[in-house]
């Protein structure tokens, strides 16, 4: 047992799952990652690392993985989205020789019930633009109207909106896709 322990004591880095995800969030914005990126990732961890964040990450196992994403009372999407940045993070271990494997390759995978997405009637959408408040109605007009992402919205700003032009320039570093365009 011992020559075993010692084994695995040379085989592993001694990280916790709190240090691995900080040292990937780290190197994600290093590598120029967006900042909604990582805070998405952070904020998608936090339960977790709340639970084990002190845990060694060589000893998170599939089994701890399927009861933790179970016993989260989160819609199944919330869960994958879950399952994803855990997925990630022991990625990670995996490089960093924190952990033996990736113990979320084998874990659960929620399904999720797809459904139509609901479509307001024209007299709805009248409703609803009346009674939004200033600070609201022109990211619900621009949503409604332009078909902008929520987050390209939250990132817009009123130079890059043409109203002689009749045009909305999201610029590269504002888009899901990184890419400029013209709506």
């Amino acid at each position: 047992i011992q020559d075993y322990a010692e084994r695995i004591q040379r085989s592993f880095e001694p990280l916790t799952c709190q240090i691995v995800s900080d040292k990937l969030i780290a190197r994600l914005k290093s590598e120029g990652k967006s900042k909604s990126h990582t805070d998405s990732l952070h904020y998608r961890l936090k339960p977790f690392m709340a639970e084990y964040g002190d845990w060694m990450a060589a000893n998170v196992t599939t089994e701890i993985i399927d009861e933790y994403l179970t016993d989260q009372d989160v819609a199944a999407q919330t869960k994958l989205h879950y399952r994803r940045a855990l997925y990630q993070v022991f990625g990670y271990a995996v490089q960093l020789r924190a952990a033996p494997s990736n113990p979320v390759k084998d874990a659960m995978k929620p399904k999720v019930k797809h459904e139509e997405p609901g479509v307001l009637t024209p007299n709805q959408l009248a409703k609803l633009l009346t009674v939004a408040n200033d600070d609201t109605l022109p990211g619900l007009a621009i949503s409604f109207f332009a078909g902008l992402r929520r987050s390209e919205i939250e990132r817009l700003d009123w130079s890059e909106i043409d109203l002689d032009e009749k045009h909305i320039e999201i610029k590269a570093g504002k888009a899901k896709t990184a890419q400029r365009r013209f709506v």
